[in-house]
């Protein structure tokens, strides 16, 4: 028996998206579920 496939999209949990500066300092911060691709955390609302 084989386990489930190790590149399934279906992940469980959550990121967390941070938006900052050259310098580092963090303008802005989102948490989205972990099976939502990254662009999409940076269209605008």
């Amino acid at each position: 028996m084989t386990g489930p496939n190790p590149v399934d999209r279906g992940k469980t949990g959550s990121k967390i998206h941070v938006l900052s500066d050259r310098a580092g300092t963090p303008l802005s911060v989102a948490v989205s579920a972990a099976n939502t691709n990254d662009s999409h955390a940076l269209k605008p609302w």
